[in-house]
């Protein structure tokens, strides 16, 4: 390998660690950018498989992680080529329903009321690790670090060098690191970056259902008492179920036989869709809130989940993740471009001041979602109800909900706007 090469006279300007969405993106910006980027992944080169037909779910093994993508998403994925290949397994967003099972108050997003094509779109995470892997195939300047995991950081004056696993000999070296190795990162904890953890003490529950009536391109987000439920609309017709249930629970009402399951999923859902008529494989993912206290150490950059790890309510994760990615894409080819070095303090800094408040304002919302939605007081889910209705009944305040949840609140980096970073 190429970063297997590198000396101290040969070290890369960025590597990232983490070979998931955000770190593919995140390589393939920088490269577009005219960097050299490693980039170090826990997976092997896939093995080929037969083209994904046009009739089959977004998922080609059965299991579908739906994934809701905002409009900001859409945007970078557009911008780095990648969007063609995704585009045909996803569904718009035309309208986004919220409801609380068994109270009045409900909110409607309308993309038409925004001014946008749609809110955002659904796919599956496989559709999306699909368009990626060609992309970062053929992208030049990216060398590929695999399968190999980021196990710990050693910093220089000058550089940092990655400790993987399995070992190389030299160890990978570049100005800038970038931690994009999920909620449980190793480079963060070997940077000495301490995070905040809150156990939710709940699960999600993810498969495809088949609705009995068309779902019309709306995603339904609905808090019952034992947690939101939402259904997004797939291209196949299909919806994909994120079910948020008690730790406890979930494993057992994922294991139940079609009709039970369906009937359960039917009861806290409502009838909006018709009668469900099926349900493909269920997968259980536990939920827990991780926020890092800081963004950065020295020649490190935490990205995505290794930033701040989310609770599913709202489908907010990825798409921060991913406004990571560009945001330090943006800032690391600027200082390549001038001279100065990408991981040296004033980047870092600029990185953190910017990612900051995106990142506060969608980890209080959905925590704030996820906590909140939970059984309580009569009286409080009234008052939470009414508060929904207030939201559907001022367009100034849905508006800029919807803002938030497009991803197109506040600064917005070039990727974003369709330029090169």
């Amino acid at each position: 390998m190429g970063a297997e090469r590198n000396t101290r006279g040969d070290l890369l300007p960025v590597l990232v660690c983490g070979g998931g969405p955000v770190g593919g993106v995140l390589a393939l910006a920088l490269a577009g950018a005219g960097l050299r980027v490693g980039l170090v992944e826990a997976g092997g080169a896939p093995a080929t498989s037969p083209a994904h037909s046009p009739g089959a779910g977004p998922d080609d093994d059965g299991e579908l992680r739906p994934i809701a993508l905002s409009a900001s998403s859409v945007r970078i994925l557009g911008t780095l080529g990648v969007w063609p290949a995704i585009a045909p397994h996803a569904a718009p967003i035309l309208t986004v329903h919220v409801s609380e099972q068994g109270r009045f108050g409900m909110v409607r997003l309308r993309a038409e009321e925004q001014g946008v094509e749609a809110l955002g779109h659904v796919t599956g995470a496989a559709a999306i690790a699909r368009a990626l892997e060609p992309a970062l195939a053929a992208a030049g300047g990216v060398t590929r670090i695999r399968p190999a995991t980021a196990r710990g950081v050693i910093v220089g004056d000058e550089a940092a060098r990655v400790v993987l696993d399995p070992p190389r000999d030299p160890a990978p070296a570049a100005r800038l690191v970038a931690a994009a190795d999920g909620g449980a990162s190793g480079l963060r904890e070997s940077s000495g970056i301490g995070a905040d953890r809150y156990a939710y003490r709940q699960a999600a529950v993810t498969c495809a259902v088949t609705p009995g009536a068309p779902h019309g391109n709306v995603a339904y987000e609905r808090f019952t008492d034992t947690g939101p439920l939402a259904l997004l609309p797939l291209a196949d017709g299909r919806c994909g179920l994120v079910w948020t249930l008690p730790e406890e629970r979930a494993g057992a009402v994922a294991a139940l036989g079609d009709g039970a399951f369906l009937a359960l999923l039917q009861r806290a859902f409502g009838g909006r869709l018709g009668r469900l008529e099926a349900a493909g494989t269920r997968r259980v993912f536990p939920l827990e809130l991780v926020r890092s206290r800081v963004l950065t150490a020295p020649r490190v950059a935490l990205v995505g989940n290794a930033a701040n790890q989310l609770h599913p309510v709202a489908g907010q994760g990825l798409n921060l993740g991913l406004r990571d990615a560009a945001t330090l894409a943006e800032l690391a080819a600027d200082a390549v471009r001038s001279g100065r070095d990408p991981g040296g303090e004033a980047v870092l800094a600029e990185y953190a001041r910017r990612r900051r408040p995106d990142q506060r304002a969608v980890v209080r919302f959905t925590d704030a979602l996820a906590r909140g939605f939970t059984a309580g007081p009569s009286l409080l889910g009234t008052l939470r109800s009414a508060g929904m209705l207030a939201l559907d009944l001022v367009p100034p305040a849905s508006r800029a909900l919807a803002r938030r949840a497009m991803g197109l609140a506040g600064r917005q980096p070039r990727l974003v706007r369709g330029l090169t970073p």
